[in-house]
Order: C-alpha cells, then sequence, then structure tokens
C-alpha cells in the first residue's frame, strides 16, 4: 500500500528565529548558539513546553503578571482504557521575572536586593479524569536566594532537568470521550532580602488559573 501524503502550509507563520536586517549585506551562515542538548524523544510519546502569563497577586504588594513554562512528558501517545492512569511526567518550569515585578516590589521594600520564592501549590486540573484538579508538588520548592533583577528565572523544582517532579497522574474517564490536563491555580510565598542577605519580608501571593484553560496534553479514553 502506498499513500501520497501532502501536508499544506500553516494559516499563519511560526518563527523559529528572527535576525536584525542592517543596511549591511552579509551572507555568512547564522548558527545559534548551544543552550542544552536535546534530548531524543521515544516513539509514540509527546513532549512539550507551553507559555503561560498568569496575574499573580502579592499580598500588601500588588498585583503583576508573571509569565511561566511548563514542560512534560506524556509518555505513550496510545488511546487509554477507563478508569486507568493517565500521567504528565518529568515536569518542570520556569517563573519568569519581569521588571513590573521588579518595580512593584521596590516600591513596597526599597532596600530589597535579592529575593527567594516558595510555590507550595501548583494544581493541575483535569477534564474528563479524576480528580478534577491536583497539587503536582508533593513538597514545596523554595528556590535559592538570587539577585532582584527582571531577567531573573526560578525553576521548578530548582534540581530540575536532572531531577524533575514526580509523575501526575489522575483517572481516565468515561469511554469515547477524550481527557484534557490543564495548569490550574498556584500559590506560595516571596521572601525579599537586603544587601546583607537579611530578610525584609515575606508575603503570600496566589495567581488564578488561567480561563479559558489552556489543555497540555489530550488523551484518548477508548
Amino acid at each position: 500500500l502506498v499513500a501520497n501524503i501532502t501536508c499544506p502550509a500553516q494559516t499563519r507563520p511560526a518563527s523559529l528565529a528572527y535576525v536584525n536586517v542592517g543596511a549591511t549585506t552579509n551572507t555568512a551562515t547564522v548558527t545559534p548558539a548551544p543552550v542544552t542538548s536535546i534530548p531524543t524523544i521515544p516513539i509514540n510519546s509527546t513532549a512539550g513546553v507551553t507559555g503561560y502569563t498568569y496575574n499573580c497577586t502579592f499580598t500588601g504588594v500588588g498585583s503583576a503578571a508573571v509569565n511561566v513554562s511548563l514542560g512534560g512528558v506524556k509518555n505513550s501517545n496510545a488511546p487509554v482504557v477507563s478508569g486507568s492512569t493517565i500521567a504528565l511526567s518529568q515536569g518542570q518550569g520556569n517563573i519568569f521575572s519581569s521588571q513590573a515585578l521588579v518595580n512593584l516590589i521596590k516600591a513596597k521594600y526599597s532596600t530589597a536586593t535579592s529575593f527567594s520564592l516558595t510555590v507550595s501549590t501548583l494544581n493541575f486540573n483535569a477534564i474528563n479524569a479524576t480528580p478534577a484538579s491536583k497539587n503536582g508538588l508533593t513538597t514545596a520548592q523554595t528556590s535559592p536566594i538570587q539577585p532582584l533583577s527582571a531577567s531573573a528565572v526560578i525553576t521548578v523544582p530548582s534540581t530540575a532537568p536532572t531531577t524533575p517532579l514526580a509523575d501526575i497522574t489522575f483517572t481516565a474517564g468515561a469511554s469515547g470521550s477524550t481527557a484534557l490536563l490543564s495548569l490550574g491555580s498556584a500559590a506560595g510565598s516571596l521572601t525579599v532580602y537586603n544587601s546583607a542577605n537579611t530578610a525584609v519580608a515575606t508575603v503570600a501571593f496566589s495567581c488564578p488559573a488561567l480561563s479559558p484553560a489552556v489543555p497540555i496534553f489530550p488523551f484518548d479514553i477508548l
């Protein structure tokens, strides 16, 4: 059996990189600097990274947009049986600082020069699976202290990618449906420090789930 397969262009372009173009012609090859090794993804599995923007409230400080990326693996693309376990595996994420967030903190704590973040709740929500929501963190994750800057990045867990999060598991729902997992609400605390590395304050933060939800992986249920 021979099948002829054609794949039309996407309806909108996807940017893989960008180059600033000036007045001087240059035909030299542009090679991105290596960031990290890319592992081989086993056949019939899926790995992906998704970006989100939360609107988080820091108690007594204010609210700011917080950008988050989440990566994980779906170990098998095969349909699952109703009542069986589905999972997001090898989960890990990054929380990105911003100038707006730095300004918010400095306006409240003028002596703040560094910070650490503790994430105690990182909920994952499920459609057509149970439970409907589950905290993906078995223990609170606290970052190392780092300079308070717009370029700061917090990795959750801090041991990733060597040691990612434990599998986040759900039970597949009714036959003939599709289970969808999405990132839900988050909460924890922010500690700011002065130049002597003395804690100035610790404030709670909360970030409601995105609406509408943005699915991470689908699971077809037999």
